[in-house]
């Protein structure tokens, strides 16, 4: 063995840097692997929200919240899912709401900063649910300057101008200050130095527990070094083997936490495990990671598996004007728009949960959102502000399409003329009425939150009337993959034969969610990833100490 530690943490996201903060305030001595060259992993590229139940900060704000409340609220949710997976999982998610809100304050008190969210709940009219919003955490913005030297391990390129989750429906409106040039207020740009540079969402969440990790002085950090294998003995985990440079050494230790991503980023794996089509050109997880390979170690060491087919599913389209791929959720949700497929058919309500809209249009694919000028006008698409020249560039780029007609428009997508514009004409007869007879976009707290709260009745309704008309691809995309390995309560890996691998725990996207296939609320990815990493952290120390 080349080294000794009590816990190797495998992946620095937001499961990682949360065990790793944990482990190390509770005195063990922990090192953090990560093979990319910067911290972080998807989380950075997060809204960095975490869904917590029965939280301090909503009490501090007068909402009422209780554990049975939101015991009742998954109930309602997984009402439907009467799967074998959600049987093994339901003291997963007792213990989730048990110690969720135990999580954050644990993190509160060594420093980190929270804000409450305004988001409801996704199923704002089930049972136990906060239609209000009141479970949706917030990381506050961060300077980073208190990272000092260790703000080398961040790529600040991908820091953001939104400083919360719930401003990017705010921020599509071409009205809001987030998306105006004059944006000092918010941030400095990360090219001019770190000189009161502050980040937000994921990135400040990723930022706060780094800076938890370096004060503990008990964090040793390798980057650019990859997980090989476990060191088993007796069916027990003692060590790593990792791999830097070329060259493979193991590491001892008392227990491994596997944080890494699931396999969004490895084609042949979407297609063995997730509904066709997939492709990994449309997930949103990190380049350079999420190639299920850690998960596929696993497997041959005995990790049970579950939930493999689904992923964390969120439209995505590519942004006009740089073909960067971008989510699509809160330009669908607004007035003068609607998505169709083929045909020229509507088939989902275009502001229901992404998740949800993604069970809907994963078999419907070229799928596209038809919108007219009025939306440009009123609305920005990405990087796309219908500036001078704007609209002409993305059209050259291919990734608008524009016609004075719709016949001409539907021509363009190779859909039957007559049946877009009869679904058009659908539409429009139901903004007369400001409700959406055939999906009921709109009929929510959730989709309305998502919606223009200036469109009245319907904040997610507006006709499709003004010319040029206006198309754009929307995809079936993803944040990451949603199943992975079993774990029970604590975190720890369940084996194929019965039982735990002894030494072995695993949080974030590796994992398989104890949530199943329904949206819950913003947050419910990185909430579990890190309640789960502290619950089993605190189940390593209490093992440790006796």
């Amino acid at each position: 063995m080349d080294s000794y530690f009590d816990v190797v943490v495998v992946g620095s996201g937001a499961a990682g840097l949360t065990a790793s903060a944990i482990a190390a305030s509770e005195g063990l001595k922990t090192l953090l692997v990560e093979k990319r060259a910067t911290i972080g992993g998807t989380t950075m590229l997060s809204g960095g929200t975490v869904w917590i139940p029965n939280n301090h900060i909503a009490k501090q704000h007068g909402i009422y919240d209780t554990e049975d409340k939101a015991h009742k609220y998954l109930e309602a949710v997984l009402d439907s899912d009467q799967s074998e997976h959600i049987t093994a999982t339901a003291k997963n998610r007792k213990e989730y709401i048990k110690k969720a809100s135990q999580m954050i304050l644990y993190l509160n008190n060594r420093g980190m900063r929270w804000k409450l969210s305004k988001f409801p709940d996704y199923q704002p009219r089930l049972e136990g649910a906060l239609p209000a919003g009141g479970r949706t955490v917030n990381p506050e913005i961060f300077d980073a300057r208190a990272l000092e030297s260790w703000i080398t391990l961040l790529d600040l390129s991908l820091s953001s101008n939104i400083p919360y989750f719930e401003t990017f429906p705010d921020a599509t409106r071409r009205r809001a200050p987030v998306t105006q040039s004059n944006q000092e207020n918010l941030y400095t740009d990360p090219t001019r130095g770190t000189e009161n540079l502050k980040l937000s969402m994921g990135c400040s969440l990723i930022a706060q527990l780094l800076l938890i990790c370096k004060t503990s002085n008990r964090v040793t950090i390798w980057m650019e070094t990859a997980f090989s294998d476990l060191l088993l003995e007796e069916n027990a985990v003692v060590g790593v083997e990792l791999q830097r440079g070329g060259k493979k050494f193991r590491v001892q230790s008392k227990a491994t936490l596997l944080a890494v991503a699931g396999f969004a980023r490895n084609q042949n794996m979407r297609e063995k495990y997730l509904q066709k089509p997939t492709n990994v050109n449309w997930t949103l997880s990190q380049l350079n990671g999420d190639d299920g390979h850690v998960l596929e170690a696993m497997r041959s060491r005995g990790a049970k598996t579950s939930l493999l087919q689904e992923k964390w599913g969120i439209p995505t389209m590519e942004d006009p004007l740089t073909g960067q791929l971008i989510p699509a959720v809160f330009v669908m949700s607004k007035p003068h728009c609607i998505v169709v497929n083929t045909i020229g058919h509507r088939f989902c309500n275009e502001a229901r949960p992404y998740g949800d809209y993604n069970q809907d249009a994963d078999s419907r694919m070229p799928s596209w959102l038809i919108l007219d000028t009025t939306y440009l006008r009123k609305y920005t698409i990405g990087s796309l502000l219908s500036l001078p020249g704007q609209v002409e560039m993305a059209m050259n780029g291919g990734y608008l399409r524009q016609s004075y007609s719709l016949p001409g428009l539907a021509k363009q997508l190779e859909i039957q003329p007559e049946v877009l514009a009869r679904t058009i004409d659908e539409w429009n007869v139901s903004c007369e009425k400001g409700k959406d007879i055939h999906f009921g976009k709109g009929e929510d707290e959730y989709q309305r939150f998502i919606g223009d709260d200036s469109m009245e009745p319907n904040p997610n309704m507006g006709p499709i009337v003004a010319s040029p008309f206006y198309a754009i691809q929307i995809f079936p995309g993803d944040a990451g993959t949603k199943g992975g390995l079993l774990t029970d309560e604590k975190g720890r890996v369940a084996h194929e034969s019965g039982g735990v691998i002894d030494g072995l725990y695993a949080s974030g996207n590796i994992t398989a969610s104890p949530f199943g296939k329904p949206s819950i609320g913003a947050g419910v990815t990185i909430g579990p990833a890190m309640t789960f990493a502290y619950i089993a952290m605190l189940d390593l120390s209490k093992k440790i100490q006796r």
